[in-house]
Parts: structure tokens; sequence; C-alpha cells
């Protein structure tokens, strides 16, 4: 089976295997975990192609009976085990990057509050933590309320989030032998691994990187909504100036909002114009205008350029 797995895949140009929900196998049925070990490791060497296995914790006890000997085993890469967030900058980050992602009629700032509840409900799992901020927002907008609020919140996880229920009350207790009971949740600890790959990752300095590209983001806003009053031959200065308004008011507006926004500023925005421009010299505007600016009488300076004739002129005309 090896060979022809091989040969499937140099004809279809594979360049990765994944396979994943692997603490579903049974260990009976496949020869035991050494066998297993040894299967992985030639089917690395027969397909020719990195092989990556992916599956929760209750893996960790198919896969190996010594972690650092399964290690060497599967290859150099290793294994990389995802732990829950802590409830740090790296969660902060996380919501505060989801929360843009608001489809309720009514947007709610990100606070504190917010961030801890769903620290407390999540205990750090991006995938529940994710999940009811969506069901939140679901439940905000068919019941009307229109609003994420911290009541909803806790609506939500008392009413949709049984079934993991027991599991987040364990790992909210820190107890290891409550914890165990759930193999899926059971952590490892990798410390050693990360000392020993001499592994540094810097946290704040990838928030910091997010933080740059968000203000960098914010600039290619102002400039796309820039570019789309233009389009709608609205006059640059007063398009920018409609722009730079909107957004000292809401730096965190959706790019459609701010067009739209900014529009209604500008359409607020007075226009001067000089309706005295490019006038000849003998329109009547062009003259009044030059007898007021010499302190004249409007009507001698009419009555010279014959705008203004004498009734008695008129009288003899006609006789």
């Amino acid at each position: 089976m090896l060979s022809i797995l091989g040969q499937v895949a140099r004809n279809s140009g594979l360049g990765l295997l994944i396979i994943d929900e692997i603490q579903h196998l049974s260990q009976a049925k496949s020869g035991g975990v050494d066998k297993m070990l040894n299967f992985f490791t030639t089917l690395v060497n027969t397909v020719g192609i990195p092989v990556v296995l992916v599956g929760t914790m209750k893996a960790k006890n198919l896969l190996q009976n010594d972690f650092r000997m399964a290690r060497r085993t599967l290859g150099t890469g290793g294994n990389i085990v995802w732990e829950r967030l802590k409830n740090d900058e790296s969660f902060s980050l996380l919501i505060d990057t989801i929360w843009e992602y608001q489809f309720t009629k009514k947007k709610t700032p990100l606070t504190e509050e917010v961030i801890n509840l769903l620290y407390e409900e999540s205990q750090g799992i991006i995938d529940i933590a994710v999940k009811i901020y969506a069901m939140a927002q679901i439940k905000a907008i068919s019941t009307g309320r229109e609003e994420i609020t911290v009541d909803i919140i806790k609506e939500v996880v008392d009413k949709n989030l049984n079934a993991v229920k027991p599991m987040i009350e364990a790992m909210k207790s820190n107890d290891i032998r409550r914890i165990a009971k759930y193999e899926d949740i059971c952590t490892i600890d990798y410390e050693d691994f990360l000392t020993e790959n001499n592994t540094d990752v810097n946290l704040s300095s990838r928030i910091q990187d997010y933080k740059v590209a968000k203000r960098k983001k914010q600039l290619s806003k102002k400039e796309e909504a820039l570019i789309r009053l233009l389009e709608l031959d609205i006059d640059k200065k007063k398009a920018i100036s409609g722009i730079e308004k909107v957004l000292s008011e809401d730096e965190e507006i959706g790019i459609n909002k701010l067009v739209v926004e900014a529009i209604k500023v500008v359409d607020t925005i007075k226009v001067t114009r000089n309706k005295s421009s490019n006038l000849k010299d003998d329109d009547i505007r062009s003259i009044i205008k030059s007898a007021k600016e010499e302190d004249r009488s409007p009507y001698l300076a009419l009555k010279e350029k014959g705008y203004i004739t004498s009734a008695d002129f008129e009288m003899k005309e006609i006789v």
C-alpha cells in the first residue's frame, strides 16, 4: 500500500500530506503504538514528502510512551502543542481582531470587562471564544436588541454551551484530576521542548507589529475613501477635509460608512464662487463692481457706459 501511496503522490504532485483526527485511531486494529509509529515513519520515507499528524491531546496516548523518543521517531520537525491562550495581551489581541466584525446595528465598544468575560467562559480556547462572540451577535440580532452586552454573552453561554461546560469548569478549577478526566483537553508540559530548541516567542513584538499594521490599514482606509469620493467628482480638498473630520470622531469606522459620512460633511462645506471672474469690461456686473471699488456712483458709471439715458433724449428721438 505504501508504494501505491508514493505513486499517487508523485502523479498528483502532492507536496504535503496531512493526517487529521489521529486520536480516533484504534491501537488494537493498528497493532499497537510501535507499529503505528513505524508505519508513519515508513510512510514519510516511502512517499518522500512531509507528513503532518494532527490530533487532540488524546493522540498523545496513542503515539507516544516517551515524548522525546516519539518526537525523534517522527522526524526533525518535532511536535507543536497548541495550548489554550492565557488571559494576557495575546488573548486581548485575538478579541480585538474579531471585534471588528460586528453586524449589529449598534456597535459595542470593546472593554476589559467583555474581554475578561469571554476568557472566563472560553478559558482561552480560541474556537469557543469565537463561537461565543458569534452566538452573542446572533442572539442580539434575532431578539431585536442589536447590541452585544455582557448579559447577552452570559445568556448564550448558559443556554448553548452546556456540552462543554464540564470541561470549562474543570479548567477554571486548575484541578489536574478534574482536567485529566477529559483526554482532549489534558495538557502536555512542553517547556523542555522550547528550551531544547532555544525558541523565543516574542508576543510583545508581534503585538507591536500588529498595532503598526493597524495604523497602516487606517492610512489605506483614508486613501481608499478619498479615491471613492474623487470618483464621485467631489473636490479633492473638500473630500480630504470631510474624511479627516469623520476619522477624528471615529477612527474605527468602516470604509463604506466613512465614505457616506464624508459626503455628508462635504455637503455642509460652503462653496465660495467668484461670480465676477471672467466678466467682460462692458458687463453690467463688472461696471458696478469697478464703481464700488473706486467709490463712485454705480448710476453714473452705468450712464457713462451708455446703459442709462435721459428722458429728454428719448423724447427727442420719438419726435
